[in-house]
């Protein structure tokens, strides 16, 4: 069985069989999410917190400036 997360083969276009870097595995995961649907971000409520409804350890308080 394999991981479907890690690729076949790590031979890259050049011939090296180096890993991919940071930057290139960032691309890919981002190309990937771009891709799904699932990906897109949820809808924000614009409704505003009501205070009394939220934990009190919960509520920050205003900023005064």
């Amino acid at each position: 069985m394999t991981n479907p997360d890690v690729p076949e083969s790590t031979e890259r276009r050049d011939g090296s069989t180096a890993l991919p870097t940071r930057r290139e595995a960032r691309a890919a995961e981002a190309a990937a999410a771009a891709a799904s649907p699932a990906a897109a971000p949820a809808p924000v409520d614009s409704a505003p917190i009501n205070p009394a409804r939220v934990a009190p350890d919960r509520v920050t308080p205003a900023r005064v400036t």
